[in-house]
This record gives structure tokens, C-alpha cells and sequence, in this order.
């Protein structure tokens, strides 16, 4: 019923798995090993450099990541 978000730490992404299983890559640069640290549009400029944690935030309409290799706490607002 819901798509499902998680780390792709390897890969330095964040994913989502839709309720017919199709895995599409949320944030990050993923597959092509780009890891690092930018903020910008979730899929051609935002980097994250093993990222281990995810949560969303229902109040504030917004996810939290733990990115681990970058020692921060990233915020990636909902898109609409």
C-alpha cells in the first residue's frame, strides 16, 4: 500500500521500493559510485557518502538521514 525507503550504503543512495516491487533510486547518485557530500535536486546533484539510517518525520512532512561517512544528519524535504 505505501512505497518503502532505505539506504543503499554501498552504493551511497536512498531507494524506494513501491508496493509492486520496483526499486528506484530516491537520492544519490547510486550506481555509478559517486560518493561525497552536496545538497541539491535528490538525484543529479545531492551525494551521500554511506548512509545507514533513514526515518521519516510525519509532523514535519520530511526524511532524515543518517549519512554516516559524512558524519551528518541530512534532511531531505518531501516532494509534491
Amino acid at each position: 500500500e505505501y512505497d518503502f525507503y532505505f539506504c543503499d550504503k554501498n552504493n551511497h543512495a536512498i531507494r524506494k521500493l513501491t508496493p509492486l516491487g520496483r526499486v528506484s533510486t530516491f537520492a544519490g547518485r547510486g550506481n555509478n559510485g559517486d560518493k561525497g557530500y552536496a545538497d541539491g535536486d535528490l538525484r543529479t546533484e545531492a551525494r551521500f557518502s554511506s548512509p545507514e539510517g533513514i526515518i521519516y518525520d510525519e509532523e514535519r512532512k520530511c526524511f532524515f538521514v543518517g549519512d554516516s561517512g559524512n558524519y551528518l544528519l541530512r534532511k531531505i524535504a518531501n516532494e509534491e
